[in-house]
């Protein structure tokens, strides 16, 4: 089923710039979408799903490919504390060589925020690939449904909101635990930048 009118009214999104808000969409896929469309949207952030969660393929492929991405971040993060990631690691189908090397090269980055950037644009570049070629699928509009939300996180990012999330951080630590594994992390990751 195309959605020419909803897809045509959506607004650009833009990592860092203000979307529209997640309230305002919904209510026009609600006014626009057939029910099972609209219960399908739902889901997308919801991720990951259930394994027995019924699906349709644009869900279950992105399911598959963030799945694939949070593990590939997981094994790296383990890998730099001399870890195993093997416990925390969840199944998925399928396998995109993309993913890995793009989480390689965001964990080569000289800052968490240019990582975290890298790991958005990388999900950006996937979420288009999804979509297909039609411009007024419902695909679009599952695929404009994520790019919002990671549109949304990053025009929240600012210098003081960095230091309060880092501040509060800090204070749920527990009291006297001692961070050795920091002096051995710094050097790791200083070296991955070489």
């Amino acid at each position: 089923m195309s959605y020419y009118y909803l897809i045509a009214s959506l607004p650009s999104l833009a990592m860092g710039q203000d979307p529209i808000s997640a309230k305002a969409f919904m209510t026009r896929c609600a006014a626009e979408l057939s029910q099972r469309d609209y219960d399908v949207l739902q889901q997308i952030d919801q991720l990951p799903l259930p394994e027995d969660t019924p699906k349709n393929a644009f869900v279950r492929s992105w399911n598959n490919l963030e799945t694939q991405l949070r593990n590939a971040t997981a094994r790296m993060r383990a890998s730099k504390r001399h870890k195993d990631a093997t416990p925390i690691l969840r199944s998925h189908s399928g396998y995109a060589t993309i993913i890995e090397d793009a989480v390689e090269n965001a964990w080569a980055q000289p800052n968490p925020l240019e990582r975290e950037r890298s790991l958005d644009k990388l999900r950006w570049t996937l979420l288009d690939a999804l979509q297909g070629p039609d411009p007024f699928s419902f695909n679009v509009i599952l695929s404009y449904a994520v790019k919002r939300s990671i549109a949304e996180r990053w025009s929240q990012m600012d210098d003081e909101t960095g230091w309060e999330k880092a501040r509060e951080s800090f204070e749920q630590q527990p009291a006297g635990r001692d961070r050795q594994d920091e002096p051995e992390t710094a050097s790791l990751e200083t070296g991955s930048q070489n």
